[in-house]
């Protein structure tokens, strides 16, 4: 069991037990941690556009823990004025519940926060046929959640691994479907720059809020507790470019 605390880099931070890192594209970053994403069953050289997913996918893959929970070097889930504790997340997880960020509320719709800040607005068609393809019993629910305007955000849980590995089998399956679809349309990630790279990312962020609602999983929400700088100049700038591009390209 324990919190798997996803980074590229050297974290230089105590942790409370039972929280280790896992190194993503660790055949680059070339830095201690206690596990490596490019071992085993991998997809570490998908990081730089399935960002926390390829240790995701590795804990998936690899490892038999009871229960698993995935923050990242600079978000953790916040007790109080503590990071939680496994003792207290054992608990919870135990009673069949699974552990989730506080809703972040958006002035938009989620789609069109999707296409303002993330990605193309056709990528939201791919995302959708992807389901019908794959699991289309949960279409009705992915429709109804891209129009609201609140959702769990950062790809951040703890749950039992076998609730995991039942998300995992279908959060990858899905996006495999949209992988080739975008790049057949020549938008996957090595035709996108920067900040946009991220794309498997951010739909997985949606996913598994849609995962969530067609489960009707019972949940617990903590605040994250934010430890880096806010978003990038140079970031703020491919958001706003994102912005123009979409309202006139579409």
């Amino acid at each position: 069991m324990g919190m798997y605390v996803v980074s590229h880099k050297k974290i230089e931070k105590e942790f409370p037990k039972d929280y280790k890192t896992i190194i993503v594209n660790a055949s680059v970053n070339k830095v201690c941690g206690d596990f490596y994403d490019n071992t085993g069953d991998n997809i570490t050289e998908k990081n730089g556009s399935y960002c926390e997913l390829t240790a995701m996918y590795w804990i998936w893959k690899n490892r038999l823990d009871d229960f698993v929970g995935i923050s990242h070097y600079r978000r953790f889930f916040l007790d109080g004025t503590k990071l939680l504790s496994m003792e207290k997340a054992k608990k919870i997880v135990e009673s069949g519940k699974i552990i989730i960020p506080e809703k972040e509320s958006f002035n938009n719709k989620i789609e069109t926060k999707y296409w303002m800040t993330s990605g193309y607005k056709t990528d939201l068609l791919v995302i959708r046929d992807a389901i019908n393809i794959y699991s289309p019993e949960y279409i009705e629910d992915y429709d109804n959640f891209m129009h609201q305007n609140k959702m769990h955000c950062y790809n951040m849980i703890i749950m039992n691994k076998e609730l995991y590995d039942s998300y995992c089998e279908w959060l990858f399956g899905i996006l495999k479907i949209v992988e080739e679809n975008l790049d057949s349309q020549h938008k996957g990630a090595e035709d996108r720059r920067g900040y946009y790279k991220r794309v498997y990312g951010f739909i997985a962020e949606r996913l598994l809020n849609v995962w969530i609602i067609h489960n009707n999983c019972s949940t617990v929400s903590y605040p994250v507790l934010f430890t880096g700088n806010k978003q990038s100049l140079g970031n703020k700038i491919v958001t706003k470019i994102g912005k123009l591009k979409d309202k006139y390209i579409g």
